[in-house]
């Protein structure tokens, strides 16, 4: 089993500031879907009231969100 991010060269040319400004607005919306999902998870009366599974979908929502906005984080800073 091999683990790891694989990487394919394919010989295209990337825009490197057109790439960086597209990852810049990408990590824009997931910082504000986590800013909402966690404000979500924050309100007493939505977690008092909701059931197990709809919490448990938003806390895996969150873990999501945030495992994509560190990796957005790493891709802008290696470019």
């Amino acid at each position: 089993m091999v683990v790891g991010t694989p990487y394919l060269d394919t010989g295209v040319k990337v825009d490197a500031a057109a790439e960086k400004t597209r990852l810049t607005k990408e990590l824009e919306q997931i910082t504000k879907h986590i800013a909402g999902t966690e404000a979500r998870l924050g309100n007493v009366a939505f977690t008092s009231k909701a059931p197990p599974a709809v919490l448990e979908g938003a806390r895996k929502q969150l873990a999501d969100q945030q495992a994509k906005k560190a990796e957005l984080e790493r891709l802008l800073k290696a470019l």
